[in-house]
C-alpha cells in the first residue's frame, strides 16, 4: 500500500484516475488554517497567518476544489470534524473495500 497526500492530489485527471482508492477530507477555512498554523507556524502571529491562509492558501484551493472532487469522484468524503478514530474506520473500511483487502 502506498499513500499519496498533496493539497492539489485530485487536479491533474490522469493521475487521479492511477489511484485505487482515494479520501477527501472536508474541512471549513478555519480548521484548516488552525492546524497549518500550529504544523507549520507557531511562532507566526495567528492574526497574521489567518489572512494570509484565508487570502493566498484558501482561495486557491476554492479555485480548484470543484475540479478535484470531479476528477476523483470515487473519493471517500470524510468530515474533519470527527474523531481520529471514526476517520480511521471510515478509511480502512474504503480501503478494504477498494482494495479487496480482508477483514
Amino acid at each position: 500500500v502506498l499513500v499519496v497526500e498533496g493539497f492539489l492530489l485530485f487536479h491533474e485527471k490522469a493521475l487521479s484516475s492511477m489511484f485505487d482508492a482515494t479520501f477527501w477530507l472536508d474541512a471549513d477555512c478555519e480548521i484548516c488554517c488552525s492546524r497549518r498554523h500550529q504544523r507549520e507556524a507557531r511562532h507566526r502571529d495567528f492574526e497574521t497567518f489567518a489572512e494570509w491562509y484565508h487570502d493566498v492558501v484558501w482561495s486557491h484551493f476554492l479555485t480548484y476544489r470543484d475540479a478535484q472532487l470531479n476528477h476523483s469522484p470515487q473519493a471517500l468524503r470524510l468530515d474533519a470534524r470527527a474523531g481520529a478514530e471514526a476517520l480511521a474506520e471510515g478509511a480502512e473500511a474504503h480501503c478494504r473495500k477498494h482494495l479487496s483487502l480482508a477483514v
